[in-house]
């Protein structure tokens, strides 16, 4: 599946927590509720089925007065759902998901999370593959913010 996809990102980080309060954040609902999404935006979790072949739906919806006015300068909505597969799930260690733009086609991207205990905590690799390097680098911009609001998560 990921050979088709032909365009590739890699985001890392390494967090100064336990690999159960990493795991949580990635794996329930409040977790992703809680960092999902680049800043100015929010996530309502509307499905959630945290199996190997279950489907998601993340909500996404920009709620900052900045966010709001860039997306409707650009004839965006305002929220919209983020569909996905969990394709591979290994407790503590990966997690791997799918996920397609509606509306755009094609859009298939693959996600693979992988967590590693290391002497200073957790260390998380995010390999992002998708179709194009245009699909690619708005959806980096967007993890990578998300990241950012993962880390202020995990420090309570």
């Amino acid at each position: 599946m990921t050979a088709d996809l032909p365009a590739e990102e890699v985001i890392e980080r390494t967090w100064s927590a336990p690999i159960e309060a990493v795991w949580t954040l990635w794996t329930t609902p409040a977790g992703i509720e809680a960092w999902y999404g680049p800043e100015g935006f929010t996530a309502t979790v509307e499905a959630h089925n945290f199996v190997e072949g279950g489907t998601f739906n993340w909500r996404m919806t920009a709620t900052s007065p900045q966010m709001v006015a860039w997306m409707q300068s650009k004839g965006r909505p305002l929220s919209w759902p983020n569909p996905g597969t969990f394709t591979e799930i290994v407790h503590h260690k990966r997690i791997v998901f799918q996920t397609e733009v509606p509306g755009e086609s094609p859009s298939m991207m693959v996600h693979t999370v992988t967590l590693t205990p290391t002497d200073a905590g957790v260390h998380m690799r995010l390999a992002i593959r998708a179709v194009s390097a245009d699909m690619l680098r708005g959806a980096t911009m967007g993890w990578r913010s998300s990241m950012d609001r993962l880390d202020k998560a995990l420090q309570g």
